[in-house]
C-alpha cells in the first residue's frame, strides 16, 4: 500500500545563497523512501562550475536519476515517474540562463508554474530569496531580481509548504500537518543482562500478537527502525504492504558503554553510585565509555524531526530508552519521571506532532 506521505505535491525551499538549502532538501527527498530524480539547471559554464558540479554528484550519490535540464524545464518534469519525487535545483541558475539565452522570462515561468501543478510525482523546488539586500546598480542585475522575486512569488503561492533555511537551519514559512507517531518496542530478546548497541535477536514467535499489531497501526504509514537486528526484524514483520523506509542508526537504544552485556548486580557491585545515579538523576549521567540520557535524547531528536517534517504517520520500532526520550520530549516533563512509565515489547506508544507541538496519545498500550 502507498505511504500516505505528507511531502505535498510542490514545496519549495529557499534560501541565500550557500544557506544549506540544498542540503535540507535532500534531506527531505530522502526521509519520503521514493526513487530520487535530480532536474539540475547549472551549466559547466567554466572549471569552478564543473568542479562544483562534480561535487555535488559524489555528495548525492549514485540513488539518484539526474536529469541536466538548463533550460526546458517542462520536458523534464513531464518526464518524471509517478513513485518517484523531483528535485528541482534551482531555479535562479534556470532563470539567469534564460536571461543569458534571452528568452522571454514571463512566459517561460508562467509555462514552469503550469508544469509543476501537472507533474506526475511530488517535486521539491529550490530557489534563491535574493531580496534581502541592498538594490544593485545596473539595470541587468535589477532585472534579475525582479524576476526571481516575482518568480518566488508565483510559486510560493502554488506550493503547499514554503521551508525558508538560514545558516542550515530550516523554518517552515507555510503549510504544516499534523504527524502521528507510533513508537514501538521492539520483540523480546530474553536477555537478563545490560542490551544496549549489542546486537542481539527479537522472538517473533506470537505471530497472532504480530498480526494483531500489525492491523491496529494505520495502513497508510511508513515505517521506520534503529539498525539494530532486534529492531529491524521486528519492523519487517510488522510492515505489511506499508513503505519500509531505511533504518536510522540514531534511533538505537541507550549505549550502556562497558555495562553492555553485564548484569545489572554486577555493575551494581563494581559501579554502585554511578549505576545508581543513571537511573535516578537521569540527564547528563553516563554509563563508563557510554552515553547518557540527554545524549540519547538529542542523537534521536533530528531523525524524529526530519521523518516529522516528511510523514503524516510514522511506525517508528525502536528501543525502550529512545522511545521514553520521545515521551519526555511530548511531556515537557523530567527524564526521571519518564522512568516511571512502562514500555513493553511490542507496545504502542502513540505520540502526536502539530505545528511544533507535542502531546501524547496513549503509552505502553498492547492491542
Amino acid at each position: 500500500m502507498p505511504a500516505e506521505n505528507k511531502t505535498p505535491a510542490l514545496r519549495l525551499v529557499l534560501g541565500g545563497a550557500n544557506s544549506g538549502k540544498s542540503r535540507v532538501a535532500e534531506q527531505l527527498i530522502a526521509a519520503t523512501g521514493r526513487p530520487r530524480r535530480y532536474i539540475a539547471t547549472a551549466q559547466a559554464w567554466d572549471d569552478e562550475i564543473r568542479a562544483k558540479i562534480a561535487q555535488h554528484r559524489l555528495q548525492r550519490g549514485p540513488d539518484w536519476t539526474t536529469v541536466e535540464a538548463p533550460l526546458d524545464l517542462m520536458e523534464a518534469l513531464a518526464a518524471a515517474q509517478p513513485d518517484e519525487i523531483v528535485l528541482l535545483d534551482c531555479v535562479t541558475l534556470w532563470l539567469s540562463n534564460l536571461m543569458m539565452a534571452e528568452r522571454d522570462i514571463q512566459t517561460a515561468c508562467a509555462a514552469l508554474c503550469t508544469a509543476l501543478t501537472q507533474a506526475p510525482c511530488p517535486v521539491i523546488v529550490v530557489s534563491n530569496e535574493v531580496g534581502q539586500g541592498i538594490t544593485p546598480d545596473n539595470a541587468m542585475a535589477r532585472a534579475f531580481v525582479k524576476h526571481q522575486g516575482h518568480l518566488n512569488q508565483d510559486l510560493a503561492r502554488l506550493a503547499q509548504e514554503v521551508i525558508f533555511v538560514t545558516a542550515g537551519i530550516a523554518q517552515t514559512l507555510k503549510g504544516h500537518a499534523m504527524s502521528d507517531w507510533f513508537w514501538i518496542r521492539h520483540g523480546p530478546t530474553h536477555e537478563k543482562n545490560f542490551t544496549g548497541w549489542r546486537d542481539v535477536p527479537a522472538d517473533l514467535s506470537d505471530r497472532a500478537l504480530i498480526d494483531r499489531l500489525s492491523a491496529y497501526l494505520p495502513p497508510e504509514a511508513v515505517v521506520v527502525s534503529s539498525d539494530l537486528t532486534r529492531s529491524v526484524t521486528t519492523a519487517d514483520a510488522l510492515a505489511g504492504g506499508r513503505t519500509r523506509l531505511p533504518h536510522e542508526a540514531d534511533l538505537r537504544e541507550f549505549h550502556f558503554g562497558d555495562w553492555d552485556g553485564r548484569h545489572w548486580s554486577d555493575v551494581a557491585q563494581t559501579d554502585p553510585q554511578l549505576s545508581r545515579d543513571f537511573w535516578e538523576k537521569p540527564g547528563d549521567i553516563m554509563a563508563p565509555n557510554g552515553e547518557s540520557w540527554n545524549m540519547a535524547a538529542a542523537r534521536a531528536r533530528p531523525v524524529v524531526d526530519r521523518l516529522t517534517a516528511a510523514h503524516n504517520s510514522i511506525i517508528a520500532v525502536a528501543h525502550f530508552g529512545i522511545i521514553l526520550t520521545q515521551v519526555q520530549r511530548a511531556l515537557d516533563s523530567s527524564a526521571y519521571a519518564c522512568l516511571a512509565h512502562k514500555i513493553d515489547n511490542f507496545s504502542v506508544t502513540h505520540l502526536r506532532e502539530d505545528q511544533g507541538e507535542w502531546q501524547v496519545i496513549c503509552i505502553n498500550h498492547l492491542p
